[in-house]
């Protein structure tokens, strides 16, 4: 964990906070843990209101607790994002963007392989009028 540009005696009293923090995480893990574990299964309450009578309540699971410990646990899953009209970008830093950020890259430029005709070996130099029109009809197959 880096310590932001700061004067020499600011920088030490910064790491000092620091581990300071850092230690008390670390003494504190066990239990923390297994809030995090209870916030991702949900909470049961139980309250002794004044006139004798018990409540009893449950909050939800909490959904962020459960995905951070299935991640921490699993790896994050790959993101799936679309990418190609982001305007702002280049499709190639799209898709810098999305490998940086661990997401699956899926090309929506791209178009259906279809087949293509067989090419030809031309031994005679070709009409270049019935090659043109014969490429324009190719182009239409394709298409």
């Amino acid at each position: 964990m880096g310590i932001p540009m700061l004067p020499p005696k600011d920088r030490r009293r910064a790491k000092e906070v620091l581990n300071l923090v850092h230690d008390a995480i670390i003494d504190e893990l066990p239990s923390l843990t297994n809030s995090l574990i209870d916030l991702a299964k949900g909470l049961h309450f139980e309250e002794r209101l004044p006139n004798g009578n018990i409540r009893r309540y449950t909050e939800r699971p909490d959904r962020e607790a459960l995905e951070y410990l299935m991640n921490r646990v699993l790896g994050k899953p790959a993101e799936r994002v679309e990418l190609g009209e982001a305007g702002d970008f280049t499709y190639e830093q799209m898709v810098q963007i999305a490998l940086k950020e661990r997401m699956e890259v899926i090309d929506i430029t791209a178009r259906p392989i279809q087949s293509l005709p067989e090419p030809q070996i031309i031994v005679e130099p070709p009409d270049h009028e019935s090659l043109a029109q014969q490429l324009l009809k190719d182009k239409e197959e394709i298409s």
